[in-house]
């Protein structure tokens, strides 16, 4: 009976830590997605400065957020994602048309982030 206890109580553990994380997440990359928006708006009103600082503040707010998530099936992303927010600096830094599907793109990569930040069974085993 203790073990069944024991089992119920991990696993409702692990579940709230889930939702947890999953919340934590979803918030996080709202902040991020709100600066590589900015930093868009930013580079379409020539004010480059404003545009650099929000990209930089995005990429910087991805690194933190990288090491603080577990529950990821797909580590490549990770890696895509900071690839694309530093592309973003670099493209405002250069004045770079690229900008714009660049953001595009990472608006989608961290929106595909935190869906991945769910209890799955991919997670587990």
């Amino acid at each position: 009976m203790k073990r069944l206890v024991g089992c119920i109580i991990l696993t409702a553990a692990l579940i709230a830590f889930s939702a947890y994380a999953k919340v934590y997440s979803q918030g996080k990359m709202a902040d991020i997605q709100e600066q590589v928006a900015k930093a868009q708006a930013g580079y379409t009103d020539e004010n480059y400065d404003e545009a650099v600082s929000c990209a930089r503040t995005a990429k910087k707010m991805w690194s933190g957020l990288a090491e603080d998530t577990l529950f990821v099936d797909c580590p490549e992303i990770d890696v895509e994602i900071t690839i694309t927010l530093a592309r973003i600096e670099e493209y405002v830094e250069n004045r770079d048309d690229e900008l714009y599907p660049e953001c595009a793109a990472a608006m989608n990569l961290l929106d595909n982030y935190s869906d991945r930040q769910e209890l799955t069974w991919v997670n587990i085993f």
